[in-house]
């Protein structure tokens, strides 16, 4: 993956997670492909992201 390898390079911080068979728009409720269980993982780690970020 050419992001991590150049973000590694870069000594950046930083987590990637692949949201394996999420379609695009998985996380709004209203959407076509919301995935309840998938939106509710990255809604958890957006929120602990920027609760630990944001101190």
């Amino acid at each position: 993956m050419r992001l991590e390898e150049a973000l590694r390079n870069a000594e950046v911080d930083r987590l990637i997670e692949n949201y394996v068979g999420m379609a695009h728009g998985w996380c709004v409720p209203d959407h076509g492909v919301f995935n309840a269980a998938g939106a509710e993982r990255h809604w958890k780690r957006l929120t602990d992201l920027l609760a630990e970020t944001l101190v």
